[in-house]
């Protein structure tokens, strides 16, 4: 049983600041023949410019991409061609250059419209050619890029679904002020299209911005940045969730690969948008993005920790967990940053589900379909679609690899060696605490003395001792705790070390925590820090311990003078807090602050010895001091 525990020890830090209200507007758009100054030539996809496949086939989905290729089954976007720049177009937008003077084909626009952040189309049906859209920007008019269409990326059937439409996905531009689209005849049969347009209102919305993780952190859990750090709408309405969550499917967001890290709020709230008022669904359709710098949002709603229906994989949301990587992987690869969130987000996502990374499990979809499938998918294995794009779908073996390394090293136990400290008669006393994220109740902690000789003393308890502050933290349980005593250790400056032993998933034993303690063995010593004379007496500062013992020590002090010598028997039981914490096996009743009187006139030495108290050693003379 794998569990689920919330870490408490962060303050979130929330500032209120103002983002744009956004809105889609969609648009008409009346549609002409393509005007072409002479014939052009059919577009060809030059050859190679789709890298080679995951070798791994789990697809899924009837018409699914069972090549690890991108299909050229119809529906299946062109992937671009060419030298391609940061943005995820070739250079000079050549081969969409191409289809967009195809005969057949028609085109409209506007350039007098209002600013824009995203721009999609709605069609009736999946056209068998790409459709292309091209955005006049702050630089003029941009290269033509294609629009694609993924009819299998929604919700499940139901309410949500019914709501929407079929749509292009949302294709963030930044900022732009003019358009032209160009589709095939068959896309518009009434010569008309529409457009759907994400904008600013002009309004602004407060929003609490958290700079923290998605609320309560369960352990393990990589920093999640919560909806409200990109100020995310509500829901339409409440949420449905499964019994579990069972695999990862991984997307592409197909928009820009241009962007910067800060612009990554915007480009989700202008997603969310577009999937609420485009498309008419409930909310952002994934459960969580993922960015080119690495940083992992909370999307959809419903709890980061809860198995949230989704509406990114249709007929495959129920069970599962959608993650977006923002940008378009047709064309480029994702950045190691962004493959190495995926695969600790799933890592850990999958875990606290009871689900093994880079495994196979047995799926049911939504109409009942039964399917054999790795726990990480890329979208393209449950779907006829060419999502993730193939340089993120080539990346998915590696982030099978690390989710399933960082799944493992989430099982490794993990604690604290609070202290260690000599105990009376060769022990040594361990308290800490040890927590095996694979026991429900209690772990198995073992604890070597490693001493100086070679040799080395062990002994092993199970951790189930009360730490209510260990349950608070990490909410796995009050009952965490270890205090014990070894015995048998021989005397030195000896190295204790706890080792956390793992059960079920997990890596080895790891280390809790490791300290030198000094074994006394059978000693009787102290100090004698001062003596302070005033008239006929003589105040002295001293203790002394007998390590085979708790019990206070005798202390002989003998003064020597001129005339000879007098010797008092004083018991060393003052409270010092100082020896308590250094020595907190002995307590610290092992001080001595009184004064010997009668001294006759002239000057004196004053020298204190420590009595043996059980044999196990001998007395201890603890100095001398004139005065």
């Amino acid at each position: 049983m794998l569990l689920i525990g919330s870490v408490l020890a962060f303050v979130p830090q929330v500032s209120v600041e103002l983002v744009p209200e956004l809105r889609t507007d969609t648009e008409s758009v009346r549609l002409g023949p393509v005007e072409l100054a002479e014939p052009a030539a059919s577009a060809q996809v030059p050859e190679g410019t789709a890298p080679e496949g995951d070798a791994e086939d789990d697809s899924a989905a009837q018409g699914a991409d069972t090549s690890g290729e991108v299909s050229s089954d119809p529906g299946t976007p062109v992937p671009d061609a060419g030298a391609v720049d940061d943005a995820g177009h070739t250079a000079a937008g050549a081969l969409e250059e191409a289809l967009s003077e195809q005969p057949g084909r028609l085109e409209g626009g506007s350039d007098e419209t209002a600013p824009f952040t995203t721009i999609g189309v709605a069609v009736d049906a999946v056209p068998d050619e790409p459709v292309l859209v091209r955005v006049h920007g702050p630089g003029g008019w941009e290269p033509w890029r294609e629009l694609q269409i993924e009819p299998f990326e929604g919700p499940d059937p139901g309410p949500e679904a019914s709501a929407g439409r079929l749509t292009s996905m949302p294709m963030w531009v930044r900022e732009a002020d003019g358009y032209e689209v160009n589709v095939p005849a068959e896309a518009a049969p009434a010569e008309q299209v529409d457009v759907l347009l994400v904008r600013e209102t002009g309004n602004s919305l407060e929003v609490e911005i958290e700079e923290t993780e998605a609320g309560a952190a369960t352990y393990g859990q990589p920093n999640i940045r919560s909806r409200s750090s990109w100020g995310a709408r509500p829901s339409k309405y409440a949420y449905s969730y499964a019994s579990n969550v069972k695999l990862g499917i991984v997307h592409h967001s197909v928009t820009s690969n241009s962007y910067g890290c800060s612009e990554v709020p915007s480009i989700l709230r202008s997603i969310q948008n577009y999937h609420m008022d485009g498309n008419g669904w409930n909310d952002i359709a994934y459960n969580f993005a993922v960015d080119l710098c690495g940083g992992i949002w909370e999307a959809r709603g419903g709890g980061i920790d809860k198995a949230v229906v989704g509406g990114h994989t249709t007929n495959w949301n129920t069970g599962t967990t959608g993650v977006v990587v923002l940008g378009n992987f047709d064309t480029v690869d994702p950045s190691w940053n962004s493959v190495s969130a995926v695969s600790q987000l799933l890592g850990w996502k999958l875990r606290i589900h009871d689900v093994v990374p880079n495994t196979t499990v047995n799926f049911t979809d939504y109409v009942g379909g039964h399917h054999t499938v790795n726990t990480i998918i890329g979208h393209r294995q449950a779907q006829a679609t060419a999502c993730p794009g193939q340089y993120l779908y080539n990346d998915l073996p590696s982030i099978r690899s690390l989710a399933r390394s960082h799944f493992d090293y989430l099982g490794n136990p993990f604690g604290h060696l609070d202290y260690a400290y000599d105990l009376p008669g060769n022990a040594i006393h361990v308290r800490g605490w040890v927590i095996d994220p694979d026991d429900e109740t209690s772990s198995v902690i073992h604890t070597y003395v490693w001493q100086t000789d070679g040799t080395h003393v062990l002994e092993g308890v199970t951790a189930n001792g009360y730490r209510p502050d260990v349950g608070s933290v990490y909410g796995l349980g009050n009952y965490r705790g270890f205090s014990y005593q070894l015995d048998g250790v021989k005397p030195g400056v000896q190295l204790v070390c706890a080792y956390g032993i793992n059960h079920g998933y997990g890596t080895g034993n790891p280390p809790i925590g490791c300290q030198y303690v000094w074994s006394f063995g059978s000693l009787t010593g102290g100090n004698f820090a001062g003596a302070h004379r005033q008239g006929g007496s003589v105040t002295l500062d001293v203790w002394a311990i007998d390590t085979d013992t708790t019990q206070p020590v005798h202390l002989h002090v003998y003064v020597y003078g001129s005339s000879g010598h007098t010797l008092t028997d004083v018991v060393a039981d003052d409270y010092r807090a100082d020896l308590a914490a250094v020595f907190p096996g002995y307590g610290g009743y092992h001080g001595y602050s009184g004064a010997i009187t009668n001294l006759p006139v002239g000057a004196h030495t004053v020298c204190v010895y420590a009595l043996n108290r059980t044999g196990g050693g001998s007395d201890a003379g603890l100095g001398c001091q004139p005065i």
